[in-house]
């Protein structure tokens, strides 16, 4: 302001020396205050400059460091998720609770292809439902409470244990034997129980406090088995080779049954407590009138002992088990025997049987550590249940809900829901396998018998027989109102020889409609998708279209210069492909059956063609080990697939969304194929023999296999939904030393 004043009007001719002295050095330090402000900025902005230089070089190295971390962690998860799963299949076999839980835990920790196939390979274990520890020896007996959820346990240790089957939990230990316990009954209100062993005493307990009220004395040898009337009135105890009948009120004896010649194992009322079957070591078994304790009958069969007996709900059959791990069923009435059903291994014992709430199935266990359930209407094997590592011993069905309890050797007792087996077993090798449009139902086809299964419950349907063939493949109509099936014949082949058909089903009576015009071995058939046609491929190198109303003969393709493998039709209708032995495939036009195209690419046999659900790609299986995937528009290859193991029937499936495809490999597993990402998702581990054939449900949520291992498997194929029922189905989690020894957190948080 002081310049600006000098400057104006001359006021500067108007200062006086001093003045102007002042105003120079005024100026002069102004200028100077300026020029160090002008550097204080310039050294600032250099300043800030450099500090955000450092600090972006620092948020860098944060960044680069941060990165690495979670690297390092996910590397880290990623290890701990395959140990883990390692460890689940390890363990599958022997501890299947723990190899659950720890599957589970695996692919929370990394959805790995390790985990997760760790966590789908659960699914034979579907109706497993944990186990009861308690005992320090083997358990010899078991019972359960009318309420359906209290189990009573006596063993090896001289312990009667009660335990909540649904908390998974003991809730009493009751003491009062000196020796091994081996009999024990609850009475049918629930109040009573009473149990027998070694020392030859009948104790009566008081399950409402849980004490001994008496000591019923009369053997004088071990007492083998105990068994209250329905009514409740009488009870039957066995020891030696007398059973007396005792007064339960008065706690006398009625009656002593002699007519055994070696040790009673097994005593049994009726339903209408009219008649008490018993078994012997004499391998016989009899049955007695109880109001007059007179032998009414002797049933023989058996040839080493009969070690289990067991009334059906409605009292019509009794079933009988004994050597040659082989259990007998009579018709109570006429005391014939009307079927014989036999394990696996032919030198062990069957040692307990239960007939279910239902009367549908017969469980029957021993010393082969198999516990088969046995469809009772059809008289077939119906389902192993997994788990036991050492023999069984004792089993009883839950009165009021599914579940099936088990106690032997280990000490554990084996808890299942056999409503829900992922199992189901069968006589020979299972070849094909379908299911119907609804997901209902499930074909199976194995050697000349197609058993159509109930999916809700894994019950048998329908058992469909067709005498002196194989069936090679089995399918459903669109409208789930066929089944149709294509054989050969069996013994294979000789020229001339009937058995080469189309075979109509009726699903619910089982009526046949046989179509014969191939000359050779029929191997594959599909439905067009409107169901007005069937297409069938034969040995005899040709395709024929029938019309699947009339049953007549549309059309015959022929231009493969072998067998006929595989044949199906396009989601749409217009297109049909075939797998040939000649290692080609072919497109056709279904309606005028004009070929279109023929692949080539594979360098052994083409065993099964399949399209996505889309139409717009087809995957071709061979026996070179690779699958090829197919742009069918274009004829052109989009990728191949490496990891495939040739099955004998149908090794490939697409999902219904078309996101998944699922194939055989390494002979027993089955891969599950992500299409989008290109790359494998899961390996099924479970079967024991090669796997035949493969199909996914309609919704997309279960894989059906098959196999040479005579079982067909059903795999929940989705992760989360598999984690959830081994949560419920465990309730609760490992034990503090399980987690320290496999785990570092738990899985099955609340």
């Amino acid at each position: 302001m002081a310049r600006e004043w000098v400057a104006r009007d001359g006021h500067s001719a108007a200062m006086t020396v001093l003045e102007r002295a002042f105003l120079d050095a005024s100026v002069e330090l102004a200028d100077r205050e300026r020029a160090a402000a002008a550097r204080r900025n310039r050294q600032l902005r250099c300043l800030v400059a450099g500090l955000s230089v450092l600090l972006v070089a620092m948020v860098g190295a944060g960044t680069v460091a941060l990165v690495q971390r979670r690297d390092a962690v996910a590397q880290r998860q990623v290890a701990i998720s395959r140990q883990l799963a390692a460890e689940s299949s390890r363990l599958t076999a022997t501890e299947p609770s723990t190899a659950m839980l720890l599957a589970a835990q695996a692919y929370r920790t990394a959805p790995t292809i390790e985990a997760r196939g760790a966590l789908l390979s659960m699914s034979p274990y579907r109706g497993h439902l944990g186990k009861l520890l308690g005992h320090t020896g083997a358990v010899s007996q078991i019972a359960f409470h009318p309420d359906g959820n209290t189990l009573l346990s006596v063993g090896r240790d001289r312990t009667v244990s009660l335990w909540d089957t649904g908390r998974r939990t003991r809730t009493a230990v009751l003491t009062g034997h000196d020796t091994w316990l081996t009999a024990a009954a609850v009475s049918p209100d629930g109040h009573t129980a009473v149990t027998g062993g070694d020392d030859a005493k009948v104790a009566i307990w008081d399950l409402g406090r849980r004490t001994r009220v008496a000591t019923m004395t009369g053997h004088t040898s071990r007492v083998t088995e105990v068994m209250f009337s329905p009514d409740g009135r009488h009870l039957a105890t066995a020891a030696g080779t007398e059973v007396i009948l005792w007064d339960v009120t008065q706690r006398t004896q009625v009656a002593t049954l002699s007519g055994h010649t070696k040790t009673v194992r097994a005593v049994a009322f009726s339903p209408d407590g009219r008649t008490l079957a018993t078994a012997s070591d004499d391998s016989t078994a009899i049955l007695w009138d109880v109001t007059r304790s007179a032998r009414l009958a002797t049933l023989t069969g058996h040839t080493d002992g009969v070690h289990a007996v067991g009334f059906s709900p409605d009292g019509s059959t009794l079933a009988t088990g004994g050597g040659n791990t082989t259990a007998i069923v009579w018709d109570v009435v006429t005391r014939t025997r009307t079927a014989a059903f036999t394990h696996h291994k032919p030198d062990g014992r069957v040692m307990t049987l239960a007939f279910s709430p239902d009367g549908r199935t017969l469980a029957t266990a021993g010393d082969d550590t198999a516990v088969l359930l046995w469809d009772t209407r059809h008289r077939m094997l119906r389902a192993r249940l997994m788990g036991p590592r050492t023999g069984v011993y004792t089993m009883a069905f839950s009165p009021r809900t599914s579940m099936l309890a088990a106690g032997g050797e280990d000490g554990a007792i084996l808890l299942w829901d056999p409503s829900q087996p992922a199992v189901t077993e069968h006589a020979t090798m299972v070849s094909a396998v379908a299911f119907s449009p609804d997901g209902q139902l499930l074909a199976t086809a194995s050697s000349d018998q197609t058993t159509l299964w109930n999916t809700a419950d894994r019950t048998v349907h329908t058992v469909l027989i067709d005498s002196g063939v194989f069936t090679n493949a089995v399918a459903f109509s669109p409208d789930g109102r066929t089944v149709a099936t294509v054989t050969q014949p069996s013994p294979c082949c000789p020229p001339g020889t009937a058995g080469n058909t189309l075979t109509l089903w009726n699903p619910d009576t089982g009526a046949p409609v046989r179509l014969t015009t191939h000359t050779d071995q029929v191997l594959d058939l599909a439905f067009s998708p409107d169901g007005s046609r069937i297409a069938t491929a034969s040995v005899d190198r040709s395709v024929i279209i029938w019309d699947a109303s009339t049953g007549a003969v549309l059309k015959t393709l022929a231009g493969h210069a072998h067998a006929v493998n595989g044949v199906e039709f396009s989601p749409d209708g217009h297109l049909l492909a075939t797998a040939g032995h000649d290692g080609t495939v072919r497109l056709w036009d279904a309606a005028t059956g004009a070929t279109l195209t023929t692949f080539t690419g594979h360098t052994g046999w083409v065993r099964a063609v399949r399209f996505s659900p889309d139409g717009r790609t087809l995957a071709t299986a061979s026996h070179d080990q690779t699958i090829i995937l197919w742009d069918v528009a274009t004829h052109t290859r989009l990728t191949t697939i490496t990891d495939h193991s040739d099955a004998d029937f149908t090794g490939a499936a697409f999902s219904p969304d078309g996101r998944t495809l699922a194939y055989t490999s390494g002979e027993t597993t089955v891969i599950l194929w992500d299409i989008p990402g290109r790359a494998a998702t899961a390996r099924l581990t479970g079967h024991t023999q090669r796997v035949h054939a493969l199909a996914f449900s309609p919704d997309g949520k279960t894989l059906a296999t098959t196999g040479s291992d005579r079982t067909l498997i059903l795999w929940d194929v989705r992760p989360q939904n598999a984690i959830t029922h081994i949560c419920t189905a465990t309730a609760g989690n490992l034990t503090p030393n399980q987690w320290r020894q496999y785990l570092p957190a738990n899985t099955c948080r609340s």
